[in-house]
């Protein structure tokens, strides 16, 4: 992405609630993949940290190049990621491809009311998504 500022990514990350390092130092982060999704920029990025803890990778959906650094949580981008994931499709990236994959984990048990009856809409298995990314 021609207009990402990498000097403000790490407070930028601290300030998301879904970034997992907030409490450890950054020591860099860099752009490991980018790739577009219609209008959407997803980037990967790649964050080391100063301290012990190992390097982790975030798939980031972000608005269009001339929009402010924002990710794009709206409904219809998170839509267009589940529907890579769903149908299992390969998007280019500048590095090679995004891989859509869905994987099954069992869930916990789900919980119960007094009555010994499922939650509504509790299910025995559950569909995660996952992003792999390949070259070519």
């Amino acid at each position: 992405m021609a207009g990402l500022n990498l000097l403000a990514l790490p407070d930028w990350l601290r300030g998301r609630r879904w970034f997992g390092g907030k409490g450890t130092p950054i020591e860099s982060v860099r752009v490991a993949d980018e790739a577009r999704l219609g209008a959407l920029h997803v980037v990967t990025l790649e964050v080391r940290y100063a301290k012990e803890r190992p390097p982790e990778r975030y798939l980031v959906p972000l608005r269009p190049d001339d929009a402010p650094l924002e990710e794009a949580l709206d409904d219809e981008s998170c839509r267009a990621i589940f529907d890579v994931l769903r149908e299992r499709r390969q998007v280019p990236t500048k590095s090679g491809r995004l891989i859509g994959e869905r994987f099954m984990v069992r869930a916990r048990r789900s919980p119960r009311w007094r009555s010994g009856r499922r939650c509504a809409g509790s299910r025995p298995s559950r569909a995660i998504p996952r992003w792999s990314s390949a070259t070519p």
